[in-house]
């Protein structure tokens, strides 16, 4: 008797094991996994590009202040 209800457990086991790996496995399931792919590297790209975007105006800046530079004679009140 006890064999009995321990095959069936271990059958009901395995059958629900399946199901999830059925279900994990599905087209449905795959699809929503790349989707939730996608959304992450939007946003990455977004911070990206804010980055970028910073990094060229601070460059902007920094080549602005060489050019103030470059117009000042060296030794002169204003070079020091």
């Amino acid at each position: 008797m006890f064999l009995i209800i321990a095959a069936v457990a271990l059958l009901v086991v395995g059958v629900v094991a399946l199901a999830k790996a059925w279900e994990e496995a599905s087209d449905e399931a795959q699809l929503e996994k790349m989707n939730q792919q996608i959304e992450e590297l939007g946003e990455a790209a977004d911070e990206a590009k804010s980055k970028l975007e910073d990094m060229a105006s601070a460059r902007e800046e920094l080549s602005k202040l060489g050019e103030a530079f470059d117009g000042l004679v060296a030794g002169s009140k204003e070079w020091k």
